[in-house]
């Protein structure tokens, strides 16, 4: 039988098939239905409730989390909206320190601060087509090593490299890199099963995967109980 994961705030399930790729069997958590969700099984529910279930979370060899992004993103930024999504990271690894189980929680490059000692993963680190920098805190046993960070190498009109955002169309003012179609996504991202939409709050698959497999080394050794 393939070993446990829980995706929790799982969305449509970037984290959950890189953790599947890995060998893992994932159940993702959300407090939205997700007709897109790619996992083996999934519960409709506040994350944070279902980390107050000591017996459940205990399940699982495995538990990764993505809190809500917004209060620390450019978007909210430049809309006047950050008040309206509160900081998830605190509670999350609190929720997740006292079950006592193996735990990954990611975010978005600038609520980096908030994370304890992540290690940062970019799109080139996997031949990708975004940069997409996520950075993924690791704790109850877990340790955590990313591959070289290599030069950024996308440049304004090379059709590799696309930015994902919430539009499409344009070009990206953080990077210059054209925002592309849903296709021009799609492959970048290593997705092809979810809206634009949900590509846009998404990270690679390759990201997690990179993670499940150390996690799962791990775990033949013995050194995550």
């Amino acid at each position: 039988m393939k070993p446990e994961a829980l995706d929790l705030f799982c969305c449509a399930g970037g984290a959950t098939r890189g953790l599947q790729q890995a060998g893992f069997r994932v159940t993702g958590v959300d407090k939205v239905r997700r007709a897109n969700y790619c996992g083996d099984a999934f519960v409709e529910s506040d994350a944070l409730d279902v980390m107050r279930d000591v017996a459940f979370l205990r399940r699982f060899v495995l538990v990764t989390a993505s809190p809500p992004c917004q209060f620390g993103s450019a978007g909210a930024g430049r809309w006047g909206t950050r008040d309206r999504h509160p900081n998830l990271i605190p509670p999350t690894r609190e929720l997740l320190q006292a079950a006592g189980v193996p735990y990954v929680i990611e975010n978005i490059e600038p609520n980096l601060r908030h994370l304890v000692d992540p290690i940062v993963l970019c799109g080139e680190m996997f031949d990708l087509g975004v940069f997409r920098h996520r950075g993924f805190e690791a704790g109850g046993g877990i340790t955590l090593t990313a591959p070289a960070h290599l030069r950024h190498r996308g440049r304004i009109g090379d059709g590799k490299y696309v930015t994902v955002t919430g539009k499409s169309g344009g070009r990206s003012v953080r990077d210059g890199i054209q925002h592309g179609a849903k296709a021009d996504w799609q492959r970048a991202m290593g997705i092809d099963w979810m809206t634009t939409r949900e590509m846009a709050q998404a990270i690679p698959p390759a990201y997690t995967e990179w993670i499940g497999r150390q996690v799962m080394a791990q775990l033949a050794v013995g050194a995550v109980a």
